[in-house]
């Protein structure tokens, strides 16, 4: 593999993973037990740094996996963001029109224009989390345990829509500070749960890149060893600068990690970092 053709594809994978990471205020703890817990394998990470063991077996078994998880999960992805982009598009108006039906409300009305208009919400988020629990079903490479654990939230998140609309439907709330109470609670307990979980998932997905990546960087400084020696340490550095952003990422599996986000986004930027110590290689290959 050419070194130019490793940066191109090192590139875009980052510029697509910096789009996901707009949809991942997600991130949440999975199905955890004793002092590890769930990675997409659904093996324990026990909380060892280095995870050099832990990093070899998920590498084997990504590689199994890695053509299915990126090509049978290609028209799966890009499912979900077209259901992410026509929920984005959705929103932002229906919020406009609710602001002016509530500003032209009378006094007695605002309750009620402010049920009908969250109920108008609910209805779009219960669109939004059904596309994201088909998304989740669907992906490949991952195991039925761990695939259950991030699921479970969504569902619960899905779940508790209904019952918000329901409960709508059915003229439960009286004033507006139980309507207030009730979506601090759906925000709390359920939004998001459901948004850590995707980030477990968004984090799961990116350590198959990661780990494929850097068994492309150990092919190129064999490569490179065999034409210039001297620049084998640059190769070097590379790996472990991809290892090093593999060892960050795997701690957000861990529950004691609680800023999951803040972990997938670090891992972003130092993937970053890793492009441009390759982009410095000097080319030593036909293009």
């Amino acid at each position: 593999m050419q070194r130019s053709l490793f940066v191109f594809l090192f590139a875009i994978l980052l510029a697509s993973l910096s789009i996901t990471t707009v949809h991942a205020q997600d991130a949440s703890s999975g199905s955890m037990t004793g002092s590890g817990s769930m990675t997409g394998s659904g093996e324990i990470v026990e909380n060892i740094k280095p995870f050099d063991e832990q990093r070899e077996r998920e590498r084997k078994r990504r590689a199994y996996v890695y053509e299915d998880f990126v090509f049978k999960g290609r028209k799966n992805q890009e499912a979900f963001e077209a259901a992410l982009k026509l929920y984005r598009a959705k929103r932002p108006p229906l919020r406009v029109q609710c602001r002016e039906d509530i500003r032209k409300s009378n006094k007695d009305e605002v309750l009620e224009t402010k049920l009908r208009c969250y109920r108008g919400e609910l209805t779009l988020d219960r669109e939004y989390y059904l596309a994201m629990q088909k998304f989740v079903q669907n992906i490949p490479g991952q195991t039925p345990l761990f695939k259950q654990s991030v699921l479970a939230p969504v569902t619960d998140a899905l779940e508790a829509v209904n019952s918000f609309v329901h409960a709508i439907d059915q003229q439960v709330f009286e004033t507006e500070e139980q309507l207030l109470e009730a979506k601090k609670n759906l925000n709390t307990h359920y939004r998001l749960a459901a948004a850590e979980a995707m980030t477990l998932v968004r984090a799961d997905g990116l350590l198959h890149w990661m780990f494929h990546l850097d068994n492309q960087v150990l092919t190129l400084s064999k490569e490179y060893d065999a034409i210039a020696g001297e620049h084998i340490s640059d190769w070097d550095e590379v790996t472990s600068c991809i290892q090093l952003a593999e060892d960050r990422l795997m701690q957000i599996f861990l529950p004691e990690e609680t800023q999951k986000k803040q972990v997938f986004l670090s891992a972003l930027m130092n993937l970053n970092a890793c492009l441009e110590i390759a982009k410095a290689i000097p080319k030593l290959t036909k293009e």
